[in-house]
């Protein structure tokens, strides 16, 4: 007869079997069996770290930080952990504190291409874009295929009117993983001051059709803070672009809905009508950002800005 498994060595089984589930995209059966292995051995710190990353996935941030929390009092030594603890606290916007967890980080493993990335998208929000460039080639120097690198590093070059840069980027980006949509509308807008309206168009489509929603969510807040910010001199660029190419759609489309969140509905529908007619796929997408607009200019609470290379956005 063999000996009773000791709790911890139960506790592992969990979490084998959470990681399976996570794996497979069985997030709910994931949490189970990790909440399953704390219960049953409370000072297994790999447990609190798998739930910690697993909750930041489904957005429970508080939740994800009280784990990482409890996963680093148990075993100070784990870098992922403090990996994961700074994306959580990026999410949290505690920028202070997540660039400290990265620098933790890569003092204990200081080949972690995954920490040099998210650092890169924390000095992008902060306004940092040659720090930023630099995370990002040395997450590239260490892993050639890291596309958020490219993604970060293109955010920052956009930031900077490096614009064939960007494209650059994106397209090494895109040559990674060929379904980024974080990609592609970010060399939708660089491809927009490029003068290239066609191919920017394209960009937006295909975005749009790969991750609707994230797309809709993130122009959505930067068309907001465009609009709070600087809405004089966006439309005067549109109105560049447009003597210059009457038929081009993103600057349609970004006119039409700056003029819109200021409450000019009139010259904003033709625009935005204009736009539906030039480019027909785009008709209900377009029409979502009204209905989403004229609710957003009705909220007391205005929309927070977007993070990371989506912060350079303005259309």
């Amino acid at each position: 007869m063999q000996p009773p498994m000791s709790p911890r060595a139960v506790a592992a089984g969990f979490v084998r079997k959470g990681m399976a589930c996570h794996s497979q995209g069985d997030l709910k059966g994931a949490l189970a069996h990790y909440t399953a292995a704390i219960d049953t051995c409370p000072t297994l710190a790999e447990a609190f770290g798998n739930r910690g990353s697993l909750r930041q996935t489904l957005g429970d941030y508080r939740g994800a930080l009280d784990d990482h929390d409890q996963a680093l009092r148990l075993n100070p030594q784990l870098a992922d952990v403090y990996n994961n603890r700074g994306v959580t606290r990026h999410s949290l916007g505690d920028h202070k504190d997540a660039l400290a967890d990265f620098q933790m980080c890569l003092l204990l493993k200081p080949g972690h291409a995954g920490a040099y990335v998210n650092r890169a998208a924390v000095r992008c929000d902060q306004g940092d874009l040659l720090g930023a460039i630099a995370d990002a080639d040395q997450a590239l120097r260490i892993d050639g295929q890291q596309e958020y690198a490219y993604v970060h590093r293109g955010g920052a070059r956009l930031a900077l009117k490096d614009f064939a840069g960007a494209v650059a980027d994106c397209n090494a980006a895109l040559r990674v993983s060929p379904r980024n949509a974080v990609a592609l509308l970010l060399r939708a807008h660089a491809r927009y001051h490029l003068r290239e309206v066609e191919a920017g168009a394209a960009d937006y489509d295909m975005a749009f059709a790969i991750d609707p929603d994230w797309c809709f969510r993130t122009l959505m807040l930067q068309h907001a803070r465009t609009a709070r910010n600087a809405p004089a001199s966006v439309l005067a660029d549109c109105d560049r672009h447009l003597q210059e190419s009457p038929n081009d759609f993103l600057a349609r489309q970004r006119r039409g809905i700056v003029l819109l969140f200021l409450g000019r509905d009139e010259e904003a529908l033709s625009d935005l009508e204009e736009a539906m007619r030039a480019r027909p796929q785009a008709q209900g997408r377009i029409q979502q950002h009204i209905a989403e607009i004229r609710r957003f200019r009705d909220c007391q609470e205005a929309p927070p800005p977007p993070t990371g290379p989506m912060s350079w956005l303005d259309f």
